[in-house]
């Protein structure tokens, strides 16, 4: 798995006085401005709103919580040409799948790209962005990534994005042809202290790094030194027998197992992770301990996870067209995503025990049951999952830990027999019930995006 960077910077330039410099001052700005607005001018709440949101967002009055996101919609309103407000925005967005309205018009992530590309094609941080997402259509052209970079590179040497085109499979940046490997030793030129970089490089089996043969397993071990709390180096760093981190196991090499168990700790949903210490014969993560094949289920489960959310991502995107050239429609990519999860309630079920299919009709009947303890939770859990409406709402492929509190508060109120429903046959319900909604899920979000 390639690490891929995506980031937004201001560069907003202003002839007038910078209203505000930070978050409190932004907010001080933007409650007064409406009584003096004939003497701020727009470009000067156009800037406090951007930098507002670039802050994280904040309260304005008692009642008037603004997101980032609603604080880059409250620019784009009174500036609609603002290329620094569309970029924020599509970052924002990129992370939730989410869609933004704006004069009666919805907007992703990739749209938002778009948009900065067209009020600025000369910006390098614009066409990086738009690459981050795919590349998109701009003046009826069909960008790729793998061009969307190259522009960027055409203007700017940008350590991010030499990665980024590396992920890409490389290209032609000012009549020379850079191939993955090469892309991450310029990146490492640039900014030799990235540990994403170091990463990427070693997936692309090391390289020369400013006069050092450097090889994959080095450049893992140097990714995680800069970064300890990688998972995805953790794992490679045991795959390639263990090694010394700083801080880390007493200062002798860590184990493989050690170096797995630290992934799966970091990032329990690393389904890599889990499978990697399924092969070494199980572990212990976050003081539990986990047999060879329970690691094996969680992993096989996990992945299918990922899988279903990548694809997912794709649809509410508008579909994808990859590297290779195949295009695949909104539709295909929800269709490959309902595949996935198919995949995954099979992974979730196929290790339980041979009493399941009681526990599973008892456990949907206190469910269903309108007069049973646990039907008005579910009923707020699927409102909660399926709260996709508001722009900075997360989807619900993103609510598993809501999910996973929901599955432990059931498993002490409802019975299978005299004895309480399995733990992990209420959370295989809670995926299926889920899971098999995601046509809901994408209705409520179009029926949002028609508002």
């Amino acid at each position: 798995m390639f690490w891929v960077l995506a980031s937004a910077y201001l560069a907003t330039s202003l002839s007038e006085t910078i209203p505000c410099t930070d978050k409190p001052s932004c907010i001080e700005f933007l409650k007064d401005w409406q009584n003096h607005r004939s003497d701020s001018g727009k470009p000067r709440a156009v800037w406090a709103w951007t930098h507002l949101g670039a802050a994280g967002g904040g309260l304005l009055h008692s009642d008037e919580w603004y997101s980032q996101t609603d604080c880059f919609v409250e620019a784009l309103k009174l500036n609609i040409s603002n290329a620094d407000a569309w970029s924020h925005l599509g970052v924002a967005l990129q992370g939730t799948f989410g869609v933004a309205s704006l004069h009666r018009k919805s907007y992703n992530a990739s749209d938002c790209f778009v948009e900065a590309v067209k009020l600025n094609q000369t910006n390098p941080r614009a066409w990086s962005h738009l690459g981050t997402v795919g590349g998109g259509w701009v003046n009826s052209k069909w960008h790729s990534q793998m061009d969307c970079y190259i522009k960027s590179l055409e203007d700017s040497d940008d350590a991010d994005t030499w990665v980024n085109l590396g992920t890409a499979g490389g290209g032609k940046v000012k009549e020379k042809r850079y191939s993955p490997r090469e892309c991450y030793e310029k990146a490492l030129w640039l900014n030799n202290e990235s540990s994403t970089v170091w990463y990427n490089l070693g997936n692309d089996g090391g390289g020369m790094v400013r006069g050092e043969d450097v090889s994959n397993c080095s450049c893992y071990l140097r990714s995680l030194n800069l970064d300890p709390k990688f998972p995805h180096a953790w794992l490679k760093v045991g795959k390639c027998g263990g090694g010394k981190v700083t801080g880390a196991c007493d200062g002798r090499k860590c184990s493989r197992k050690h170096c797995y168990e630290r992934a799966a700790e970091i990032h329990p949903r690393f389904g890599e992770a889990w499978e990697a210490l399924g092969g070494v014969g199980g572990g212990e993560v976050h003081g539990v301990k986990y047999t060879s094949e329970d690691c094996k289920s969680k992993a096989q489960a996990l992945l299918a996870r990922e899988e279903a959310e990548g694809w997912y991502g794709f649809g509410v995107a508008g579909g994808v067209r990859q590297s290779n050239g195949v295009h695949y429609s909104k539709e295909e990519c929800f269709k490959k995503a309902e595949e996935r999860f198919d995949k995954e309630l099979y992974a979730g079920v196929s290790h339980l025990s041979i009493h399941s299919a009681q526990a599973f009709r008892v456990i949907a009947g206190a469910l269903l049951d309108r007069g049973s303890p646990g039907h008005r939770k579910f009923q707020a859990f699927m409102r909660a999952v399926f709260h996709a409406c508001h722009p900075a709402s997360q989807l619900c492929l993103v609510e598993e830990a809501r999910q996973d509190d929901f599955a432990d508060m059931l498993s002490r109120h409802i019975y299978v027999g005299n004895h309480p429903a399995p733990l992990e046959t209420i959370q295989a319900v809670l995926i299926g019930a889920v899971s098999h909604n995601v046509a809901a899920c994408h209705a409520v979000q179009q029926a949002c995006r028609a508002r």
